[in-house]
């Protein structure tokens, strides 16, 4: 009696062993799915604002205003604050950055962008962790105002002159307006993205 006692427990706990390692099996599988599903959706994202930078090189400046840009890719930049975390989101930025400057032949800008767009990012994830749920209009005209801000520093750093803020009135007009427009449309990206790529966003 009390052997058979041991042989079933015996099972039991041989079953509870395989059932420990069929599930455990199953969640790496999951995360690695999941792994792969984030970096289609990271390349996803960097070739959209790669294709949205070059497509604005191609277009006219609309002011004569120097440092001043649309911001297309910065469409992509803004849904990627909701979309992932901040890591993922500057790994975007600092790709998108380099390779657009070196596809396009612009260098010597990469430290204006760079200054630019960090600092936006910065204040994007900030605000983000303040109010969870900014509107993302709002979040584009923060991080219009700021990457301005970071390029005038940088202009400023490299030509030794604080001329260069004579530009800033005219330059933050602008980025309201731009901004406004970038989260308007980022907003538009993230409603009309399929529910699974939401669902891949919400675990990352």
């Amino acid at each position: 009696m009390r052997g058979a006692r041991q042989e079933r427990g015996a099972r039991q706990g041989a079953s509870e062993a395989r059932a420990r390692i069929c599930a455990e099996g199953a969640q790496e599988a999951g995360l690695a799915q999941q792994g792969a599903a984030r970096l289609t959706l990271l390349s996803i994202c960097l070739a959209l604002s790669l294709m949205l930078f070059f497509v604005e090189l191609r277009l006219p400046l609309v002011a004569a205003v120097p440092g001043f840009k649309l911001g297309f890719a910065n469409i992509v930049t803004v849904a990627a604050l909701r979309l992932f975390r901040a890591r993922e989101a500057l790994l975007l930025l600092v790709l998108r950055i380099v390779l657009g400057s070196v596809f396009a032949g612009s260098l010597p800008a990469l430290s204006f962008s760079l200054a630019g767009g960090l600092l936006a990012l910065s204040v994007g994830v900030l605000l983000l962790r303040a109010v969870p749920r900014v509107p993302l209009a709002l979040l584009g005209v923060a991080g219009a105002l700021s990457h301005n801000v970071g390029q005038l520093l940088a202009a400023a750093f490299w030509l030794g002159t604080l001329d260069v803020f004579y530009y800033a009135p005219m330059l933050f007009a602008l980025a309201v307006f731009t901004g406004a427009a970038t989260g308007f449309l980022a907003q538009e990206v993230l409603r009309r993205l399929p529910l699974e790529n939401k669902k891949i966003s919400q675990n990352l």
